[in-house]
């Protein structure tokens, strides 16, 4: 499962950088940002893939037991768990 998200949160996390190094777009409206999930599920549908939304809050900040990681490693391998609770509780 963490190899079929791997090109989708690369995605994403490429579109991170590239709006925070524009610099004309250094803030995000409430607009754009309640459309980044819309946006997210579109373009894995469209890798027929399957957008698994949870909840980011904190990934970033709760590491594993004895994990001394990059945040946005740790972050990642978060997320992807979430996501996995997410699909078990689904079955």
């Amino acid at each position: 499962m963490p190899a079929d998200h791997c090109s989708l949160y690369n995605g994403a996390l490429q579109e991170r950088r590239d709006a925070y190094r524009h610099s004309s777009k250094r803030s995000t409206r409430y607009g754009d940002q309640s459309a980044q999930p819309k946006d997210l599920a579109n373009k894995a549908e469209s890798a027929g893939r399957r957008a698994i939304p949870v909840d980011a809050r904190n990934t970033s900040r709760t590491c594993p037991r004895g994990l001394v990681e990059n945040a946005d490693r740790v972050s990642a391998l978060n997320v992807l768990h979430r996501a996995g609770l997410v699909l078990c509780a689904e079955a």
